[in-house]
C-alpha cells in the first residue's frame, strides 16, 4: 500500500516511480536516428529536440537515442560489387559492425556502409523525411552505381 505525504498543499506518493517506456523504437525511428546522425550530421541534442516533431507521442533522451544508435550493429553483407549476399533461404546475411570501430584502420579498410543511404538504400527511398538529394544517392546505389561518390 502506498503512503502519501502532504506538505503545504502538495501531495506525493512515496512509492511512485517515474514511468519508463519499455516500448522499443520502430525500425523507421531507428533509421531516422541513424539518418539524422550520420547522413545529416546532426548532434545528439538536435536529434532529441527534433524527434518528437517527426514521431508524435514518443520522447527520449540523448542517452536513449545514442544507446539505440550504437546497438544498431547489423549490416547487410555485400560482395565485392556491393551486391547483397543472401543465404540459401533467400534472406540477407548480416555482419555485426560496431559504429565506434568505423574510424579505426581496420574499420576503414572494411569500408562498411554506416549511413542510412548506404546501409539501407531501399528504405531511404520510402521515407518522406529523407532529402531528395539523399534519395538520388540511394537510387544510384540500388542501380549499381558507385558508392564512393555518395560518401
Amino acid at each position: 500500500m502506498s503512503s502519501a505525504i502532504t506538505n503545504n498543499h502538495t501531495s506525493y506518493d512515496c512509492n511512485h516511480k517515474p514511468k519508463h517506456s519499455k516500448q522499443p523504437y520502430t525500425q523507421e525511428q531507428v533509421d531516422w536516428i541513424r539518418y539524422k546522425r550520420d547522413d545529416c550530421r546532426w548532434t545528439w541534442p538536435s536529434i532529441r529536440q527534433k524527434f518528437p516533431l517527426y514521431f508524435t507521442g514518443v520522447r527520449g533522451t540523448v542517452q536513449c537515442f545514442s544507446s539505440r544508435y550504437y546497438r544498431d550493429n547489423r549490416v547487410p553483407k555485400v560482395d565485392g560489387n556491393w551486391n547483397l549476399v543472401t543465404g540459401e533461404d533467400g534472406r540477407p546475411i548480416y555482419n555485426l559492425e560496431r559504429v565506434r570501430e568505423r574510424d579505426t584502420p581496420d574499420g576503414r579498410a572494411r569500408d562498411v556502409p554506416y549511413r542510412l543511404v548506404d546501409k539501407h538504400p531501399q528504405r531511404a527511398l520510402e521515407y518522406s523525411w529523407v532529402s531528395e538529394e539523399h534519395k538520388h544517392e540511394a537510387q544510384r546505389i540500388l542501380q549499381g552505381g558507385d558508392r564512393e561518390s555518395s560518401k
